[in-house]
């Protein structure tokens, strides 16, 4: 098989799995309403769970933005003070913590089961106060949403972590 034939059939099939992944719908397997007060001052923040998550940032924020009232409906009487939203990833489902003691596990004590945690993979960080445009923190960067706009946040923008690593 010549090279060029080799290369456009590896493009082909970079491209159909690509596609095959994409067109795969995200399901949202749980989310969960973490708040809480320290030193005068209270946050609300939602951790949402979800079976896998889109590649790119783009296609990320964009399913974030398709989701956010669904995900927001979960936990209503919260709905409008709501600090953080993190996404986390469950590709291998709610795991035991005894069974994977090794494991950099996140646990969630509302879920009333033995298997109540999940791998620590958080590839999205949303922040928002009312003061501020929304904050999406990704991966490779971080963008700022203000009036329909995504832009990327420039290196001085301070990005503040509530979530512990």
């Amino acid at each position: 098989m010549k090279k060029t034939t080799r290369t456009a059939l590896f493009i082909y099939l970079s491209f159909s799995l690509y596609n095959l992944w994409s067109l795969r719908p995200v399901n949202i397997l749980y989310v969960d309403l973490i708040s809480w007060s320290d030193a005068g001052s209270h946050a609300n923040h939602i951790t949402v769970v979800v079976d896998h998550f889109p590649w790119t940032d783009r296609d990320r924020i964009a399913w974030f933005l398709a989701h956010e009232s669904e995900i927001r409906a979960w936990h209503p009487d919260f709905k409008d003070r709501v600090d953080g939203i993190f996404i986390m990833i469950a590709s291998e489902g709610f795991l035991n913590r005894l069974e994977y003691p090794h494991e950099d596990l996140y646990c969630f004590s509302s879920i009333k089961n033995p298997k109540n945690c999940i791998e620590k993979d958080v590839p999205l960080r949303i922040s928002h106060d009312s003061d501020s445009p929304v904050i999406f923190e990704l991966e490779e960067a971080n963008y700022l949403y203000n009036n329909g706009k995504i832009e990327v946040a420039p290196d001085y923008y301070l990005i503040h972590r509530d979530y512990q690593e």
